[in-house]
């Protein structure tokens, strides 16, 4: 009769990590925080912007442009949104 290989258990999550810190670290990182807090800011500017650039205008009537500095950011969204 051959001689059979004893069969390996699992190892538990524990064991498998040499270092105990590696078991108790989060499954996110502060760059997961990051990114996610960048595309909840991105999310809520394209939203936002969104809502402006659906209104209708009457192409009869006069248009009135603001020159504030201060509006061009969001009309340049409004612009790009349309596009």
């Amino acid at each position: 009769m051959k001689d059979r290989k004893p069969r390996r258990r699992a190892a538990s999550p524990a064991r498998a990590f040499e270092r105990r810190e590696a078991v108790l670290r989060l499954p996110f990182s502060s760059i997961d925080v990051v990114l996610l807090a960048g595309l909840t800011v991105l999310m809520y500017v394209f939203l936002r912007v969104g809502r402006g650039a659906t209104l209708s205008y009457s192409p009869a009537g006069p248009v009135a442009v603001s020159t504030n500095p201060a509006r061009l950011p969001y009309d340049a969204m409004r612009s790009l949104i349309r596009m």
